[in-house]
């Protein structure tokens, strides 16, 4: 296994393998804009925010050798954070009567209470797992 998994703080060693400004309005990234979603063997896997426009990426690393490492990043459009990303990567994929029992609950919603209890409940049985 290569050293820069086994890191006990892999930001460091990014500085190489990340763009140093936004693409989007060209502001320097620093360590606070780097959210690190999983930290494996062999990948690594970040989110990089501007914290001036708000432009956001993922970026995969990984080693296909030692010493060799390929990079890829992805556009991400969304204002969820890395914790929130790791919370839900272990589920399994949402099915189609999944969503179709959604729907159905909430035709059912009729004021605020009446959701806020439905997420409530949501909630407790996702986390329980």
């Amino acid at each position: 296994m290569d050293d820069f998994f086994q890191s006990q703080n892999p930001t460091n060693q990014f500085s190489q393998l990340i763009p140093q400004f936004c693409d989007k309005c060209g502001t320097r990234y620093n360590q606070a804009n780097i959210e690190f979603i999983n930290n494996l063997t062999d990948r690594v896997t970040c989110k990089i925010s501007c914290q001036n426009c708000g432009n956001a990426f993922v970026m995969n690393v990984n080693s296909p050798m030692p010493g060799a490492y390929a990079a890829r990043r992805d556009p991400f459009r969304s204002e969820i954070s890395a914790n929130e990303i790791k919370k839900f990567m272990n589920f399994d994929r949402i099915r189609p009567d999944d969503i179709i029992s959604v729907f159905d609950k909430l035709q059912k919603v009729t004021t605020i209470k009446d959701f806020n209890k439905l997420i409530d409940t949501a909630e407790s049985r996702l986390f329980q797992k």
